[in-house]
């Protein structure tokens, strides 16, 4: 059995196992059904396999008595959701998981906030996305409320409100955060805000500053070669 049991998690068979593990006698306890079935999903992820590690997700938190490996299962879910592109499920998922946000680190209950917000932009529903930002914006000291900051004030440019992308944009530049990426971003979504409301020398001395200053990524390097080709 013990031999078997590599292989039948291997193979994520693992229903067969405990059926298997009882005809010799070996009833499995809770905590090691919910083990292997977690490591099937596991398996399944990694292999990028996302319909069976979905499907594993879902049978864990349907039988698990624990309250830790239940978090687990639907944060499991939710990124294997997330990767098939199933966006009414990441809403439905995501959702669950935020409904016991008082028991999830703050670092997943944010991830959680974060992809619900682009799932609902994905979706249209423009209102609960921008809520969910909002929320996220209030501490720009994480990752997630960076990007948060800057997703927020993309779609504000996109819908022609440039005066509030400016006024989101600066008091992030204005916050002293340490997420140089997404500070990055926010100076060259301002000079698109100076491109856009005739402000063209502001721009370009946003973008020459932030050539000068930031090297660390060619994704931004490419962004400020762009817009200055333009202005």
């Amino acid at each position: 059995l013990a031999n078997l049991k590599d292989i039948y998690t291997e193979q994520g068979r693992v229903n067969e196992y405990a059926a298997l593990a009882l005809k010799a006698g070996q009833k499995l306890s809770p905590q090691e059904l919910d083990n292997m079935v977690l490591e099937a999903a596991l398996r399944a992820n990694n292999a990028k396999n996302y319909n069976e590690a979905l499907k594993y997700y879902t049978q864990l938190e349907a039988q698990t008595m624990s309250e830790t490996m239940r978090i687990s299962s639907l944060n499991g879910q939710l990124h294997a959701a997330s990767a098939l592109q199933d966006n009414n499920s990441v809403v439905n998922i995501a959702t669950k998981l935020l409904a016991q946000e008082a028991k999830l680190s703050a670092d997943v209950a944010a991830q959680t906030r974060l992809i619900r917000a682009q799932t609902y932009m994905k979706l249209g529903n423009t209102d609960a996305a921008v809520a969910d930002y909002q929320v996220l914006t209030r501490d720009t000291s994480t990752q997630y409320g960076a990007q948060a900051i800057v997703e927020l004030s993309q779609y504000a440019y996109d819908t022609k409100q440039y005066k509030s992308a400016e006024e989101i944009l600066n008091r992030f530049v204005n916050s002293g955060t340490s997420h140089t990426y997404w500070l990055a971003r926010a100076f060259v979504l301002l000079s698109d805000v100076f491109a856009q409301t005739d402000r063209t020398i502001e721009a370009r001395q946003y973008l020459l500053s932030l050539k000068s200053n930031y090297t660390e990524s060619e994704e931004i390097n490419k962004m400020i070669e762009e817009r200055l080709k333009n202005l």
